[in-house]
Formats: C-alpha cells, structure tokens, sequence
C-alpha cells in the first residue's frame, strides 16, 4: 500500500515562493512521480499550473527573491 505525505491538500490556497505578486492559488490536483516526488496542480483564476513542493508556501509574507549573478 502507497502512503503519501503531501504538505497540501486539495482545495487549500497556497502561493509561489517566486511569486513577488503572491498571488492566491488552489490545490485543483496533485500528482506522485517516481521517486514519490509530488507535483501539485494549482489553479489561479483561469489558468492551471504544475509545481513542486519546494516551490509552494502556505505563507503569504514568504518570499524568496532570485539572485541571477
């Protein structure tokens, strides 16, 4: 038997940690790859994307800004 341990659930609102609009989003689907790597499907108004979980807060205020050089 298969245990997931997903950090969110269906229908919970999250947001991008690379987000610096911190735009709402909902858990529409979640899916397990080998490795039992998950991938959460989130919904922002009409348009669905794919993240992973290290992508993915809970917390509004966190945001991770992204240093090229």
């Amino acid at each position: 038997m298969l245990t997931i341990n997903n950090a969110f659930n269906f229908g919970q609102i999250v947001y991008l940690k690379a987000d610096p609009d911190a735009l709402a989003r909902i858990v529409t689907g979640i899916k397990v790859r080998p490795g039992n790597a998950i991938l959460y499907t989130l919904a922002c108004a009409e348009q669905e994307s794919t993240h992973y979980e290290l992508e993915i807060t809970d917390d509004k205020t966190l945001y991770i800004t992204i240093n090229p050089n």
